[in-house]
């Protein structure tokens, strides 16, 4: 579904894909011309209106620019946007924790920004914000105690290749109105030594005033 751009460094997943992610088949149209794709889609969410009929009824659309390869000598970058009729279509806003039920008396529209930049194949920033358009109705949502709330989430990522087998990097990103799902405010950093497979990251989560302190490592299954 070409909704939301979700690109990390980190082995997490970004909160703007814990909200934004829309797993739906789409029929989708488009074109691109080397530095600029769009597209346009329409399918049937699990989501619908109050008394709405159960038909296709959903859209999306999304613009990429890319810069040409080669137009600034070791600048790489790509930004874009997208948009979807109803963003309680995304996985983040489905099921007990989301929405309260299987519809909404009005649908909210999903807005997302992002954009990529590269230089000289060893500095890299990754900025993208997601979230609804509107608030949603109160008590539309399961989480949201009878308010009325407006879902938002965004990520910023910056990484250093500082040799071909040591990469570091540091991230920070949040959530607004997104109940006990996701936290408010997160941080973190790791160094990835290529030879030895491993991550090591501590993440500070700041969720609903509970301050925590987690170190993870991934280790990926050893290769042939």
């Amino acid at each position: 579904m070409p909704f939301g751009y979700f690109k990390s460094h980190f082995i997490s997943d970004p909160l703007t894909l814990e909200l934004g992610e829309t797993r739906e088949s789409a029929i989708v149209i488009g074109g691109e011309n080397g530095w600029l794709n769009l597209c346009i889609g329409a399918f049937n969410g699990d989501i619908d209106e109050t008394d709405d009929d159960d038909h296709i009824k959903s859209f999306v659309a999304s613009g990429i620019f890319t810069l040409p390869e080669g137009s600034l000598q070791g600048l790489s970058l790509t930004t874009g946007m997208s948009w979807i009729s109803n963003i309680a279509d995304s996985d983040g806003l489905q099921g007990e924790d989301g929405v309260d039920g299987d519809a909404v008396n009005d649908s909210v529209d999903g807005f997302s920004a992002f954009i990529s930049v590269s230089l000289i194949d060893r500095i890299f920033l990754e900025a993208e914000y997601l979230g609804a358009i509107d608030a949603f109705e109160a008590d539309a949502l399961a989480f949201d105690g009878g308010e009325a709330f407006k879902p938002e989430t965004w990520n910023f990522e910056i990484a250093y290749a500082a040799t071909e087998n040591l990469e570091i990097g540091a991230k920070y990103e949040g959530s607004h109105d997104c109940g006990c799902s996701l936290p408010e405010k997160q941080m973190g950093a790791w160094p990835l030594i290529n030879s030895l497979k491993t991550r090591l990251w501590p993440l500070n989560t700041c969720m609903e005033n509970l301050k925590t302190t987690t170190n993870k490592i991934w280790q990926p299954p050893s290769l042939p």
